[in-house]
């Protein structure tokens, strides 16, 4: 396996990665609030602790979408570079082989809708 290709994988799994590192730290963010909670005398420390929860949720999931789009950016960029330098995968290989044998033809257009037009418009004058 080539470096690129092996570089396009980490950055495949590094895209799994980040919903789990999402889930953990959520977890971990209602533990302290559940403990806030609990430690919490009046009725307004328990409601900053909740709202301090869903603040910290909030930056967490901003934080994971920046994730995926930086990761997703740099998994294109990758992909990219790698076709630029010749690095196929076999069936990329292969998907270009036929492609140079069976040419792609383009779906021929009717004629008769556009003459029919033209002579609408020479026949309204």
């Amino acid at each position: 396996m080539d470096l690129t290709q092996k570089i396009a994988l980490t950055v495949r799994g590094h895209l799994a990665q980040l919903q789990k590192m999402y889930d953990k730290r959520v977890k971990l963010a209602e533990l302290r609030a559940k403990d806030r909670i609990a430690r919490a005398r009046t009725r307004d420390e328990k409601e900053m602790a909740k709202l301090q929860l869903e603040r910290e949720r909030l930056v967490l999931k901003k934080e994971l979408y920046e994730a995926r789009t930086a990761t997703r950016k740099a998994r294109d960029a990758v992909n990219k570079a790698r076709k630029e330098a010749g690095d196929l995968t076999i069936s990329e290989r292969l998907e270009k082989t036929y492609r140079a044998f069976v040419r792609y033809q383009k779906p021929t257009r009717r004629k008769t809708t556009r003459k029919k037009a033209i002579k609408r418009t020479i026949t309204k004058k």
